[in-house]
């Protein structure tokens, strides 16, 4: 994926919502749904990126548990 949590910032009338979220097909349609339910969507491939985007301090977020291994969710 591209690096959509520093694409743009997320203000008042829209909301942050972190997703993360490997899978490309299902990531777009999860991103649809926030965009069309008024939120600005923070997609996260990875550990790294999803840490990055707790520092936008988003209002929801969403966690595809299969998304990584248990592994990668210590730092």
């Amino acid at each position: 994926m591209n690096d959509p949590i520093n694409e743009t910032t997320a203000s008042p009338a829209r909301p942050a919502v972190l997703a993360l979220i490997r899978d490309l097909m299902f990531g777009t349609r999860i991103a649809d749904v926030i965009r069309a339910q008024g939120g600005q969507p923070l997609l996260a491939a990875s550990a790294e990126e999803f840490r990055t985007g707790l520092e936008r301090w988003p209002v929801l977020i969403l966690i595809d548990v299969h998304a990584l291994p248990a592994e990668q969710w210590h730092p």
